[in-house]
């Protein structure tokens, strides 16, 4: 809407610099899917935004895996995006380099980078796969979410029962979304009471 906005790949130049070594191009979806919360989509973007909660809100997921004291955030504040990075320790089932990648190396070998594109684009970009949602607003209560997932191409070439592990890996990540889904879904129903009284 915005005439004068610059071109996407000048605003999102800085994220490049930081997820280029991933070769995330060369990742095979494995899977999508479309969700309607209700929630506030606002609600959502903070919540991905906000790397503090896994331990917490995700124990029994990808919580377990999170040493917190590893998160990072950029110093320099970007208007198009924001990101955070966090660790997987070495019991995670899914965030560590596959032995087969040649390319990633040191910490990135078990980091993961969580960029935020303004205003409804979010994924999680780690050595061995990717998620991501994307997000519709329908309304102050409604939004409808793209839930997908990609593999690193070494991860996706060394399966051999590619039916069954996906399956595995799609019910995981189904499962770290209700736990945000529940998250933000009951941080909305909190919000529309009406907390005022009568004195």
């Amino acid at each position: 809407l915005n005439e004068h906005a610059a071109p996407l790949s000048e605003q999102l130049a800085g994220l490049e610099a930081v997820v280029s070594h991933y070769n995330m191009a060369d990742y095979i979806a494995v899977e999508s899917q479309n969700h309607v919360w209700k929630t506030n989509w606002k609600l959502l973007t903070e919540n991905f935004m906000e790397g503090y909660h896994l331990p917490v809100a995700h124990k029994a997921t990808v919580g377990a895996w999170l040493p917190v004291e590893d998160t990072g955030f950029p110093e320099q504040v970007f208007e198009a995006f924001t990101y955070q990075t966090f660790q997987k320790d070495e019991k995670a089932t899914y965030g560590r380099a596959h032995p087969d990648n040649k390319t990633l190396t040191g910490e990135n070998r078990h980091t993961s980078i969580m960029p935020t594109v303004f205003p409804t684009h979010m994924y999680v970009l780690a050595p061995d796969h990717l998620w991501y949602l994307t997000l519709r607003p329908r309304g102050i209560g409604e939004v409808e979410v793209r839930f997908g997932v990609a593999l690193a191409p070494e991860v996706y070439n060394s399966l051999a029962d590619k039916e069954a592990w996906l399956a595995r890996l799609v019910d995981f990540f189904d499962h770290v979304n209700e736990e945000d889904r529940f998250v933000v879904e009951g941080i909305f129903a909190c919000s529309m009471f009406d907390v005022s009284f009568v004195v």
